[in-house]
């Protein structure tokens, strides 16, 4: 039985957070600050698809509606410190991936990011003959 990822989550952000906290890229040795930019893109990749995955359960939930939100863009906006318009978006990438399988895994693999998978996903909406895999 699957359990919510959440406590997980909130592990990995405090020690996320202590890293982030501790990091001083002057004492970094000059052959691992690329290494360290590479893994840090990682993370925000795999952080991105965590986030767009969970974002059409959030506007289902309508936590939005219960905290005086218009919409669940405008919620995950101000919660992320982004815009409507970007939010309406990845919502649209998120809604998109539930129908896709083979794109969805990819972002989770952390093959594709965000950006990446929504340009496959339109081209599957536009042509399913163009399905990955």
């Amino acid at each position: 039985m699957k359990v919510s990822v959440l406590p997980r989550l909130q592990t990995q952000l405090a020690e996320l957070h202590a890293v982030v906290a501790d990091a001083d890229p002057e004492l970094e040795p000059a052959e691992r600050v690329a290494e360290i930019w590479e893994t840090s893109a990682r993370i925000e990749t795999l952080a991105a698809a965590l986030k767009g995955l969970h974002a059409p359960r959030v506007e289902d939930s309508q936590v939005w509606k219960q905290q005086g939100f218009a919409s669940a863009a405008d919620y995950m906006a101000h919660k992320s410190g982004s815009t409507t318009g970007r939010a309406k978006s990845d919502l649209g990438t998120a809604k998109k991936m539930r129908k896709q399988p083979k794109v969805t895994k990819a972002l989770k693999d952390g093959d594709l990011s965000p950006t990446q998978a929504d340009a496959i996903a339109d081209a599957v909406e536009a042509d399913p003959s163009a399905r990955i895999g």
